[in-house]
């Protein structure tokens, strides 16, 4: 009698290196802005793309620079054998992570005003203002409203927090280095803001970061990161008024 041969073990899947993570997001980001600048070519800016915060190229730039980055990283994250669900932890949260992470935001929010306020700084930003009050008609509102508090969250979680994370943190190391340094990255792609502006998205990404690690789901950044842009999106058509 011959013993049976026991089922070979298969290898769980494993995320991409650290190197490798980076090059996707890389390449995600550089067909993204390839992409979005076919786009604009075609929107009536007469060729000058220089011409980079008006409401209108803020709302276009936006809806389809996010899509093709976020199909880059989900193609990216399949390579591995996992679902792009599971690899970029787009999964359900617990209802103490939404209130600790409402709660913590809201207080980095606080302490941001009130800085603002001591120092006499403009809360909402000139790129804020030259958006809003840049574009023409409440059509292209709603698609500034969509593309600036879900679809640009959503893009900027699934890489971020999602795919980057995924390659960057290490089950059993410290999370605290590569949150910082995805923070950074993130930071220093929001070129439009001044000192004072990328100050802010550094915190926030070491605080979305905090509650990824916390929470072990990016669905739960991307909740936060929409109510964080939505505020910004009030308190910019406060400053304003009501345009339309």
């Amino acid at each position: 009698m011959t013993d049976t041969p026991a089922a070979a073990t298969v290898p769980a899947p494993l995320p991409w290196g650290a190197w490798a993570t980076f090059g996707w997001a890389v390449l995600a980001t550089a067909l993204g802005q390839v992409m979005a600048t076919l786009a604009l070519l075609g929107y009536d800016t007469d060729g000058d793309l220089t011409v980079r915060y008006t409401g209108p190229v803020v709302a276009l730039a936006t809806l389809i620079l996010n899509p093709v980055q976020i199909a880059v990283v989900v193609a990216a994250a399949r390579r591995t054998g996992m679902t792009a669900r599971d690899y970029l932890a787009l999964v359900p949260f617990r209802g103490h992570d939404l209130v600790l992470g409402v709660l913590t935001a809201a207080l980095l929010a606080a302490a941001i005003a009130a800085y603002a306020v001591v120092t006499g700084r403009a809360l909402v930003t000139p790129f804020q203002i030259d958006t809003y009050v840049t574009t023409p008609s409440v059509f292209w509102l709603v698609l500034l409203a969509l593309a600036i508090v879900v679809v640009a969250p959503l893009g900027e979680e699934i890489i971020f927090r999602g795919f980057m994370f995924r390659g960057f943190v290490r089950e059993g190391r410290s999370p605290l280095l590569p949150i910082i340094a995805i923070s950074l990255i993130w930071t220093l792609l929001h070129v439009q803001y001044d000192w004072f502006g990328l100050t802010q998205v550094f915190l926030l990404g070491l605080l979305f970061g905090w509650i990824r690690w916390r929470s072990g789901s990016t669905t739960l950044t991307f909740v936060l990161h929409a109510l964080v842009n939505f505020e910004s999106a009030i308190e910019t058509l406060i400053k304003v008024g009501w345009r339309f």
